[in-house]
């Protein structure tokens, strides 16, 4: 292993891979999702592939929300929710959820908070926060 990687660095093969996520992989999911819901994305410019939740939820927020959107989240929830909304410029509102909510949605109902045009819910069941 040592001298292979000694061989790429000599030949000048060393580079970041596209933070987009390999094409033939967007290429794949862009067939896949066509095939098992029959929505159109281009693989060049329509997909992205993330690293992990982290990476995916920054991005999703940047893109969705507008600077002092309220954001409702459930609470437990996944640890980084409420500080990636406010790295997003958002305000973060946590909604407690009791433990048979844990694996499924509330019924849906009216609430006290989010009452803005300016809110947004952010879903994510099945909880699986460990707590």
């Amino acid at each position: 292993m040592r001298e292979s990687t000694v061989f790429s660095l000599e030949r000048g093969a060393t580079h970041y891979t596209s933070n987009l996520g390999y094409l033939e992989l967007r290429k794949a999911l862009s067939r896949y999702v066509r095939k098992q819901f029959g929505a159109a994305y281009n693989p060049e410019d329509e997909i992205r592939v993330t690293v992990g939740v982290s990476e995916a939820l920054d991005i999703a927020l940047r893109a969705l929300i507008n600077p002092g959107d309220e954001v409702l989240f459930h609470e437990p929830c996944y640890v980084s929710y409420g500080a990636t909304i406010v790295f997003a410029h958002g305000v973060p509102m946590a909604v407690a959820v009791s433990r048979p909510c844990a694996t499924r949605p509330p019924p849906a109902g009216p609430t006290n908070r989010g009452s803005s045009p300016h809110t947004a819910s952010l879903p994510g069941w099945p909880h699986r926060s460990g707590r």
